[in-house]
């Protein structure tokens, strides 16, 4: 019993936090921060924290080749302009994505945003799109961290990560959309 009120404790004390996936005992926690989410780690909850440095995986010349060839090609015309453009833009939206992850270690859940980029965007359009995605999430973290420093309703707050914000869904431009409504 003690134990179930420590964390009922942690889960209201939470600050910068992001929206994780912890089971104890099929009680599900969410909003946990570092400190929260070791506290639960140490009394037997798996939680993943989501706050291991993001690592992009290796560039796939052969994938990004086959979008840009498929996307400028015209009944079986390459046009090689375009298709060189294009692989630049893959070639350059890797290096951009793998610096902006750099510069935002500091973001919780970076990880979790990157995977999520990859899964709405890298079949389909390559690097750019999940370079897109990510600086749009992390720029929707910085906004509510803004929002929040300046009087935000911790109440609203929960409202609206409560409808955006999950571990593979971290959804943070809807989280600060929802804020401003």
């Amino acid at each position: 019993m003690f134990k179930k009120l420590f964390l009922i404790i942690l889960l209201f004390i939470s600050s910068n936090s992001f929206a994780q996936e912890c089971q104890l005992s099929g009680v599900t926690f969410s909003d946990l921060n570092a400190e929260q989410t070791n506290a639960l780690t140490t009394v037997g909850a798996k939680c993943p924290t989501g706050n291991e440095s993001a690592s992009l995986p290796d560039f796939n010349d052969e994938k990004m080749t086959s979008l840009c060839t498929e996307k400028w090609s015209k009944r079986g015309v390459l046009d090689e302009g375009m298709f060189n453009y294009c692989m630049s833009r893959k070639t350059e939206s890797y290096g951009d994505l793998n610096y902006l992850l750099s510069q935002s270690s500091d973001i919780p859940g970076i990880n979790n945003i990157l995977q999520y980029g990859i899964n709405q965007w890298f079949e389909s359009d390559g690097w750019d799109m999940v370079l897109y995605e990510v600086n749009q999430q992390k720029e929707g973290y910085l906004d509510v961290e803004y929002f929040m420093s300046n009087g935000g309703s911790e109440d609203e707050l929960q409202s609206c990560k409560d409808q955006w914000l999950t571990f593979n869904e971290p959804q943070w431009r809807m989280v600060i959309y929802c804020l401003d409504k």
